[in-house]
């Protein structure tokens, strides 16, 4: 929470320490504990998102994962809100969601809690942004556990490098 300037808004503070970033969108690198909210606001969602450990208190119960990941996308990618659920499509499919078109039209609480998750680490796949989970997946095993991370993270690489290669055709 330190990372994305979230503590002060609970009144909390960081002591002392750099936290150094190369921002892109900034043009430089910066201590991300010395910007102002305006700039962190910036680097927020568009370089850096945290993937909360329980999805609830991220999602909106009153609003479907369509509507809520194609805001996101649709503010920090700058689409139209069509272009916004097609990409929210192609980020539920790469997750694994399945019957991911259906799922666009739910709400938070009618997807499991795995599903909710799933949910929160596909708003966070867009190609540049730097996710940070504060979870370490409890109800799995170690060895699973490193599997399903590998796995996670694999599959955000390939998505990003897939993305990267279009981008340059």
């Amino acid at each position: 929470m330190a990372i994305l300037g979230l503590l002060k808004h609970l009144g909390g503070r960081v002591a002392g320490g750099e936290l150094l970033f190369q921002s892109d969108v900034l043009g430089r690198q910066v201590n991300l504990g010395n910007l102002s909210e305006r700039e962190l606001r910036k680097v927020r969602g568009n370089e850096i998102a945290m993937i909360f450990q329980e999805p609830m208190t991220s999602l909106n119960p009153v609003y479907t994962i369509g509507s809520q990941m194609g805001e996101t996308l649709a503010l920090h990618q700058d689409l139209s809100r069509g272009a916004a659920r097609r990409k929210a499509l192609e980020f539920l499919d790469v997750v694994r969601l399945p019957n991911a078109k259906r799922l666009l039209d739910n709400y938070p609480h009618q997807l499991s809690g795995g599903m909710r998750q799933r949910v929160m680490i596909a708003i966070d796949l867009p190609p540049g942004i730097r996710a940070i989970a504060n979870w370490n997946f409890p109800p799995l095993n170690g060895r699973r556990r490193k599997t399903h991370e590998a796995e996670a993270f694999h599959r955000r690489a390939n998505h990003q490098c897939a993305e990267g290669e279009r981008g340059r055709r």
